[in-house]
């Protein structure tokens, strides 16, 4: 997992860093996981497929982090990427493994698309910045 907590006034912001674009996404969710700290309540693990497509890395990120933010609301779970069906520059599909929770301790809004720009250096390595509303 490779990312770490920026100072930001209000909200948490972090630098996310992976060798590939499957890694940033999934390091990614990871940290929005850390970040609503799940209250865990058991073991039992929930299989789900999320399919976003967007306009380019930067919204299709975003969006498929706000997705599943949307579903750990819903479904009282939080989620770990259980693999990477399909992924190109517009689109991806995940299969997530949910796990029940009592609460998170910390109440994630939004992500936003303020900063955030998915970038591959010269080296190969991404990254992008988030911005979390809490």
């Amino acid at each position: 997992m490779s990312y770490k907590r920026l100072e930001h006034t209000a909200d948490v912001e972090v630098l996310v860093e992976a060798d590939s674009l499957e890694s940033l996404f999934c390091d990614s969710l990871d940290a929005m996981v850390e970040i609503m700290g799940p209250e865990k309540k058991g073991d039992k693990s929930t299989n789900r497929t999320v399919s976003i497509g967007s306009i380019d890395l930067t919204a299709l990120l975003i969006d498929f982090l706000s997705e599943v933010l949307a579903l750990s609301e819903i479904n009282n779970e939080y989620y770990e990427v259980e693999k990477i069906q399909f992924m190109n520059e517009n689109r991806v599909e995940v299969v997530l493994a949910g796990r029940p929770i009592e609460t998170f301790s910390e109440d994630i809004k939004a992500v936003t698309y303020h900063e955030a720009d998915v970038v591959q250096d010269k080296d190969g390595k991404w990254s992008t910045k988030i911005i979390f509303d809490i």
